[in-house]
């Protein structure tokens, strides 16, 4: 089987080891989340003070909304865990 915290694998299936990863998923879409408000508040401060901060602020806004949604994919595995985790303990009532 595939292991999911292995990054040459491309599909988990086998539902142990996503509930495994949940922690890793949910990490990494915190780490995306807080990498696009930092993107987001390079933008609005760049567009403030109307310099350029190595990129011009409509750049930084526009990175921003593509690390939000690249954020999108490990909050899925998360929920795919958690939902698999509620389906396991719904078994054994």
């Amino acid at each position: 089987m595939a292991n999911c915290l292995n990054p040459k694998s491309l599909i988990c299936l086998d539902p142990k080891e996503i509930m495994e990863a949940a922690g890793y998923h949910l990490l990494v879409s915190r780490l995306f989340f807080l990498l696009g408000i930092i993107f987001a508040l390079l933008g609005m401060i760049s567009d403030a003070v109307d310099t350029t901060l190595g990129l011009e602020s409509m750049s930084w806004f526009l990175l921003a909304i593509g690390v939000f949604v690249a954020g999108i994919v490990p909050c899925l595995g998360w929920v795919v865990a958690v939902y698999l985790k509620a389906a396991e303990g719904r078994k054994g009532l």
